[in-house]
């Protein structure tokens, strides 16, 4: 690896990249620890604090991996830090590591609503979301994607695309559910409600009904 990488030292963390990278060598270990505070108060998680401090950090150069590890970008270890050398900062940094600790469902409600909390982590205001979704128009979230035939051989031409259409317009409008609840109820309120869900490991009710149901409850409180 000599003359492939470059290492320094700052504030007690170490940096590890390419000399021709562009990329700034230093993150600021006060910030990530603010912004590892306000994630924790925002979302009600009760975590230990984080930091980056006396950790290694690696800024792995961009490559044609990139573009299949989209949800990769940062892995956080005890003793040092991998990052993608694309636009490593202080709030993506951290912002990863959080996420690290939250359980990922594959199904496609879990999913859609874990990528909605990841996306719309530390925003401030839903203004504008004032017309709550129809329940009926969100099933195709709870039941998948039915466009395409079981045993499909391939072909483009047997994908059902009105069933594809629903599905996509229904992905659409459980984002705007979720962003109805936040203006309705207030960000922080969703956003500790949601982190509680995604931490559980036991559901009285799937991802659709529970966002769908969450200003009801509020009514009979």
């Amino acid at each position: 690896m000599a003359g492939m990488m470059t290492e320094t030292i700052q504030d007690n963390s170490r940096y590890v990249f390419s000399p021709i990278s562009g990329q700034p060598l230093r993150i600021d270990a006060d910030q990530a620890e603010a912004y590892w505070k306000m994630l924790t108060d925002y979302t009600g998680a009760k975590l230990d604090t984080y930091s980056i401090r006396d950790k290694a950090i690696f800024y792995q150069a961009p490559s044609i991996a990139l573009f299949g590890a989209y949800n990769e970008r940062t892995v956080d270890f005890d003793d040092h830090i991998l990052t993608l050398d694309m636009k490593p900062n202080v709030e993506a940094i951290v912002k990863d590591a959080f996420m690290q600790h939250i359980p990922y469902s594959a199904d496609n409600a879990s999913s859609a609503l874990h990528s909605m909390f990841e996306n719309s982590l530390g925003m401030s205001a839903a203004e504008g979301y004032d017309v709550k979704p129809e329940y009926d128009q969100l099933l195709p979230i709870i039941e998948g994607d039915k466009s395409i035939p079981e045993n499909w051989s391939g072909d483009p031409e047997d994908i059902d695309m009105d069933a594809w259409e629903e599905y996509s317009n229904a992905g659409l409008l459980f984002e705007n559910l979720f962003f109805y609840q936040c203006n309705k109820l207030g960000v922080e309120r969703v956003f500790h409600e949601v982190y509680d869900y995604l931490m559980s490991s036991e559901h009285g009710e799937n991802p659709v009904d529970f966002l769908f149901n969450l200003d009801l409850e509020e009514q009979h409180d």
